[in-house]
């Protein structure tokens, strides 16, 4: 196993890793993309089928952004397999810009914006490599300061999406507090907890490309 595959496993792990699953939590669904796109697993709540899909991934063939994010589409509008009333996340994860015989950029761009206005999701998209920043900021949700991300690296992306929490509110339950101290005699009014990231479910997609 190559060490880039390896580094975009450990990343996609990273990410996974934040969501606590279950029925009233978070459903994952990974699609991998390449010249071709294809639902590695539906939403599931399966952490054991999360963590073999991942492990079993492995880049090759060309670019072709629009059918990944067309599949995502896809599950989204399933109402079979789609709760009512939950937000909707989508994270693209790409190395390259869409090939030219796959419609180009223009292609890639158009497919987000459908996915976006049909299932009302929130997407994110970041990329690396040859990820092309504009092509990253027109697929993404708006403000695209916070929904796109251009890295230097796998290690940058690992940086930057290490607290998903803070980027989408993630299900996961934090720690419990500690108790808070006696108050003195003549307490001051005590200010509330910080706000936690658990509540709604989220659904996630790393779409996992490989380069041109």
């Amino acid at each position: 196993m190559s060490s880039f595959t390896s580094q975009v496993r450990g990343l996609i792990h990273t990410i996974a890793d934040q969501f606590e699953l279950g029925p009233s939590l978070a459903r994952l669904a990974i699609i991998e993309f390449s010249s071709s796109a294809r639902i590695a697993t539906p939403l599931t709540t399966s952490r054991s089928t999360v963590n073999n899909v991942i492990s079993y991934y492995r880049p090759s063939g060309g670019t072709a952004i629009s059918k990944g994010l067309d599949k995502a589409k896809a599950i989204l509008l399933d109402r079979s397999g789609v709760r009512q009333g939950v937000n909707r996340v989508v994270l693209l994860l790409t190395d390259g810009v869409q090939n030219s015989y796959y419609g180009g950029d223009r292609a890639a761009i158009a497919a987000g914006v459908n996915l976006r206005q049909s299932t009302l999701a929130t997407v994110i998209a970041v990329g690396f490599g040859g990820a092309a920043r504009q092509t990253l900021d027109a697929i993404a949700s708006p403000p695209a300061q916070m929904h796109s991300y251009k890295g230097t690296s796998l290690a940058d992306l690992s940086a930057r999406l290490a607290n998903m929490c803070a980027l989408v509110a993630s299900p996961r339950t934090p720690p419990p507090s500690q108790p808070p101290p006696v108050p003195p005699p003549s307490p001051s009014p005590v200010a509330p907890p910080p706000a936690r990231c658990n509540g709604v479910s989220r659904i996630l997609d790393p779409n996992l490309a490989n380069g041109m």
